[in-house]
């Protein structure tokens, strides 16, 4: 039994998205079943693979409209409901989100997830900061801290080198002037030789339970599988959290 894995966005089309239908062909079809990575896929091609009775699981939360894939992936919204509890319970009361530009699900259910968190507690949701990195200016850093931000939650490395760099030359530190936490796993003392308080992506345990998933799926198509899963992820406060200034 031949099961592919299919890295994506490897071997780009012209517009830059990963396409597993190239002129009209499966390029999966010789394969008994494919695990399909990435974080990018173009939707019509999961939709049309799984119309053609492929079998798959793609690695990561996505849905696709009219249809039914299968997946496992990370649950960031009820992850980042978590942190903003902790955030609270330290005293943090007023909170910025800076997220991604393209906004996918597991982007959407972190934002969700933090946005769900803060009306639960009663706290003003603030108007996110969906930017690219390079679009990223000093003036959204100071409005934050002007309305009383204590609490950055960032979707990104490439964001929070560019948050990070700001509050440098604000002579402002983390976590004493403002708390910040990475929503991604920490790149390990690439920003700043610091480790960040962040979301932890149950990266090993996606994959197992992915092809526990495909191999039943291979076995018995039509069985009564549990076909979408998030699983639970973890997280630190560790290193770049602190309470609040009282005057905050």
């Amino acid at each position: 039994m031949l099961v592919r894995t299919l890295t994506l966005p490897a071997a780009q089309d012209e517009a830059g998205v990963r396409r597993i239908y190239r002129g009209g062909v499966n390029g999966l079809r010789q394969a008994a079943g494919s695990l399909l990575l990435g974080h990018h896929a173009h939707r019509d091609d999961l939709a049309r693979l799984a119309a053609d009775g492929h079998p798959f699981v793609f690695i990561g939360h996505r849905e696709v409209p009219g249809t039914e894939i299968c997946y496992v992936g990370g649950d960031y919204r009820a992850a980042t409901g978590r942190i903003v509890d902790d955030l609270v319970a330290m005293g943090h009361r007023s909170f910025a989100y800076l997220g991604e530009v393209v906004r996918h699900e597991p982007q959407a259910d972190r934002w969700e997830g933090f946005a769900a968190a803060l009306e639960r507690f009663g706290l003003t949701v603030p108007t996110p900061a969906f930017d690219r990195a390079e679009e990223l200016t000093a003036q959204w850093l100071d409005a934050a801290l002007a309305a009383g931000t204590t609490a950055v939650l960032v979707e990104s490395v490439s964001l929070l080198r560019v948050l990070a760099a700001m509050v440098g030359l604000r002579g402002l530190t983390i976590p004493a002037d403002l708390s910040v936490v990475l929503l991604v796993d920490d790149p390990g003392g690439e920003i700043a030789g610091r480790p960040w308080a962040c979301l932890h992506t149950p990266r090993n345990a996606m994959g197992r339970r992915a092809v526990r998933l495909l191999t039943a799926v291979l076995a018995d198509p039509t069985g009564e599988h549990e076909r979408q899963i998030l699983l639970p992820c973890s997280h630190t406060l560790d290193g770049t959290t602190a309470v609040p200034h009282p005057a905050a």
